[in-house]
């Protein structure tokens, strides 16, 4: 479990043997969001999943950094890897990120899989309710987390779920405050990324739970047709990775078969 060598605030796993996959986490989450995905595709990838800065055992980013350059970070270790022809798969801001590097590496993209996410930038109204976040998050991190797990799980899941929404709750309250506002900050300023999704002509999925509070289903499946995605729904809310964990896993495990 290295630290990147060209990156050192950069922490990820890096573990079996195969056609490399890169799993890239969502907001307050970490690596061990993939845990369940990534037992399922060791049996016949390499898997690396990457600690967003101010994630997980990844370092605090500067303030003021972007998405690209999160992005640049994880090419650069990619590059020291020696890798290419790679499946990278974005939850969420992972998206966004995942979304850069297709911008940054096309051509050592063979299969890219957007799951809860978008290509587009931040309307007007969801850059406010970002700014909103952060000024909270800033107040009352411990409340910020809480009411983010909230928001973001399944109502009706969310008693059957709950030792394992603590679990996931007690590692977000430990990151970084400062750090997280950095991040909210630079998923509020990203740009549109439509474009570069439709141009790219590898492999492409989008994935998309039917009660995602931050996506409408019939909104992403549009969205989906317009680049050219292969568009592939499921059951539960924004956090899929806590919610249908299994269910993420066999997808994957479809779509690298």
């Amino acid at each position: 479990m290295p630290y990147s060598k060209t990156s050192p605030k950069l922490f990820y796993t890096d573990t079996g043997k195969g056609k490399p996959v890169v799993l890239l986490h969502g907001f307050l989450g970490s690596s061990v969001c993939w845990d369940a995905c990534v037992e399922t595709l060791l049996e016949t990838h390499r898997v690396l999943t990457f600690d967003c800065p101010a994630h997980g055992n990844s370092k605090p980013p500067q303030e003021g950094s972007s998405l690209k350059h999160y992005a640049s970070q994880i090419a650069l270790t990619l590059h020291d890897l020696k890798l290419a022809n790679v499946c990278v798969v974005g939850h969420s801001l992972g998206g966004y990120i995942a979304l850069e590097l297709l911008r940054l590496i096309p051509e050592k993209i063979q299969t890219f899989v957007l799951l809860n996410s978008t290509c587009m930038a931040d309307s007007s109204t969801k850059k406010l309710a970002r700014n909103r976040a952060a000024n909270l998050l800033l107040k009352s991190p411990e409340m910020f987390v809480r009411m983010a797990y909230r928001n973001l799980i399944s109502e009706s899941r969310f008693e059957e779920l709950r030792p394992l929404i603590s679990k996931r709750m007690a590692i977000a309250k430990t990151f970084p405050p400062k750090g997280l506002i950095t991040i909210l900050e630079a998923m509020r300023d990203r740009p549109d990324y439509t474009k570069a999704l439709q141009s790219y002509n590898g492999k492409k999925y989008w994935l998309q739970s039917y009660n995602d509070s931050f996506l409408d289903v019939n909104l992403a499946s549009k969205i989906a047709a317009q680049t050219h995605c292969n568009f592939k729904t499921f059951n539960g809310g924004h956090l899929c990775l806590i919610e249908q964990p299994n269910v993420v896993a066999s997808l994957l495990r479809n779509i690298l078969a």
